[in-house]
């Protein structure tokens, strides 16, 4: 269980450094795709269709059309599956909580027979890590040097942990980002490309968490910066798939068969950090 290895002695090991820029990379594009197939881990809501999540056209290479599959590896339970699919120009997963639960996202040529198809260098961010007062939430992946980045903002949002496993506690090592701060529905980001900070001073009486904003329980946990509670991975290499391992666990009771649930949301493009240095090669903390 990876709430255990994560409470387990771990050691940060961040450095500011510079993280690499991409200058040949696949664009993904959630916008222009379509969602084919929304039947993850055969859980549903399209039981008829293959398991699998599948966006169709999120590219192109070659001229070919490029789709994304998510399979999940291991075992996998939502709350409600007709959250699976799109979030506008997000691609979004439902998980239960008092699980971890790894995917795989892969590549293939719609064109030439759905083969596995690999692709130039890219981005892929996951967004909004952050918990209530009951529930922490753990992303987590394998490390491999020289093939992947891992860049978020230097705060208190997110800690990140280097673990002597990997994600699902095998032979190797990983590294474990934790959401360390309170987090509402109304500060969810909307679009990967404008992430910005909600601040319950400039929060207008029509605009986002205006109601949590009144509530001075609530009101406490702001300002929140959306940025801040994102993680981007940089995949080096051309590649056809790679894995993610998502959980978020009840704190005081991380067995308890719960109901209430938690959306993964994920973009193929790069968080831009606010203590960058620079326009397109940030200096960061990176693992």
């Amino acid at each position: 269980m990876m709430a255990l290895l994560v409470l387990a002695s771990l050691v940060a090991t961040a450095a500011a450094v510079e993280v690499t820029c991409l200058t040949t990379q696949t664009e993904i594009d959630f916008v222009s795709a379509t969602l084919m197939y929304n039947n993850l881990g055969g859980m549903g809501p399209n039981f008829d269709e293959p398991a699998m999540l599948r966006y169709a056209g999120v590219g192109t290479k070659d001229g070919d059309r490029v789709d994304l599959t998510v399979t999940a590896v291991t075992g996998y339970v939502p709350t409600n599956t007709a959250n699976n699919g799109l979030n506008g120009a997000f691609g979004q997963i439902n998980m239960n909580v008092n699980q971890a639960a790894t995917f795989e996202f892969a590549f293939v040529n719609a064109d030439a027979g759905d083969a596995a198809m690999s692709v130039d260098p890219f981005y892929f961010s996951f967004f909004d890590l952050d918990g209530s007062k009951k529930v922490t939430e753990y992303w987590c992946w394998d490390d491999e040097p020289g093939r992947l980045e891992l860049s978020y903002e230097d705060s208190a949002d997110i800690s990140a942990y280097a673990q002597a496993t990997s994600c699902e506690g095998g032979a190797g090592s990983s590294t474990v980002f934790v959401g360390e701060e309170m987090g509402f529905g109304c500060d969810n980001p909307t679009d990967p490309t404008n992430l910005y900070t909600i601040d319950c001073d400039a929060v207008e009486s029509d605009g986002a968490c205006y109601d949590e904003c009144q509530n001075s329980n609530k009101a406490r946990y702001f300002p929140i910066d959306q940025a801040q509670r994102s993680v981007t991975a940089a995949y080096l290499e051309g590649r056809a798939s790679f894995r993610f391992t998502a959980s978020a666990y009840l704190d005081a009771n991380p067995t308890a068969q719960l109901t209430s649930g938690r959306n993964l949301v994920f973009a193929g493009t790069r968080v831009r950090l606010k203590s960058s240095t620079r326009l397109k090669c940030e200096r960061i903390r990176m693992f």
